[in-house]
Parts: structure tokens; sequence; C-alpha cells
């Protein structure tokens, strides 16, 4: 996928949570009211429709601060993961594995 086509759909998801028509990609989201409650929503918008899981060590609010930041960091994971990780937790024994789904 192309960086152009990701800024434009992270544009429209980011425009959707933070309740702007438009957001230029080199601004700083806190300027259009990007807080820790809608940074969280728009981390699950985005694992949502790139069908991705952002690792651990990816989920930093300064990740998620410009759409370019963002658009850097999908297209890094779109291009290099071909993997998902989803944790199962066993509830009888306590026991975390991960699965993973290729795609």
């Amino acid at each position: 996928m192309k960086l152009e086509i990701i800024e434009e759909e992270i544009n429209k998801i980011v425009s959707k949570v933070l309740e702007h028509s438009y957001i230029e990609k080199h601004k700083d989201l806190n300027i259009y009211g990007l807080d820790s409650m809608k940074v969280i929503i728009l981390i699950v918008q985005l694992e949502e429709h790139f069908n991705i899981i952002f690792d651990e060590e990816e989920l930093v609010f300064e990740n998620f601060t410009r759409i370019q930041s963002i658009s850097a960091l999908l297209k890094e994971i779109l291009t290099n993961r071909n993997r998902k990780t989803i944790t199962n937790t066993n509830k009888q024994d306590s026991d975390t594995s991960n699965i993973y789904i290729y795609s």
C-alpha cells in the first residue's frame, strides 16, 4: 500500500476521532484535541481498519501525535510484518501464549 493512500485513510480515521473535517499531516494532533482517551480510540480504530495489532513497544503516545508519524509506523508494520499476534489467556492455569495468524 502506498504511503499517500495510507495517509489518506489515516486522515479519515483521525478526522473522525477528533471530529475535524481535515487535519494537516505535519501538524501536531494535540492542537486538534488529541488526548490520552482519544489516542486509545484512535489506536483501536487503526487496528480495526488496517487489520493489524500494534506491538507493545509501538504503543507510545509520540507515535500517534502526527498523521505523518502514524503513517510511517503503519507503513513499516504493513510492509515488514506479515503476522499479527493475538494473546490467548488460558483462564484455568493463567498461562499466556501467543497465536500467530499469517496473512
